[in-house]
């Protein structure tokens, strides 16, 4: 979990710099990516909290403590949430460094 998280995190750090690079030089590049920047560190923090409760539940079942089958059952949810939702943080930070180009390409006329 902690590589799939670390790699996932990475990739909200570069989205942020995209967004502050470009932020300067392209007035519509913030609203045009906001759709996606906010909802790749949705996921990004649904994958730390996962991971963070992943990593409690291991404790106490270390320690033998807790219900077990809840606890095995956190750890099973947390993986699945790192196998089939956080890779959505990559492919949102795909969509955010498309830019606003074609969001901006149709003039009000064509609407």
């Amino acid at each position: 979990l902690s590589l799939t998280l670390k790699a996932a995190v990475d990739t909200g750090r570069a989205a942020r710099a995209w967004l502050l690079e470009n932020a300067d030089t392209d007035k519509t590049a913030v609203g045009s990516v906001a759709y996606h920047f906010l909802m790749l560190f949705g996921v990004l923090c649904g994958g730390w909290v996962m991971a963070k409760s992943a990593g409690k539940a291991k404790a106490l079942l270390d320690k033998g403590e807790g219900d077990a089958e809840f606890l095995n059952a956190k750890i099973i949810t947390a993986q699945f949430y790192c196998e089939h939702l956080l890779p959505r943080v990559h492919s949102s930070f795909e969509t955010i460094k498309a830019g606003s180009n074609s969001i901006m390409a149709l003039n009000t006329e064509q609407f």
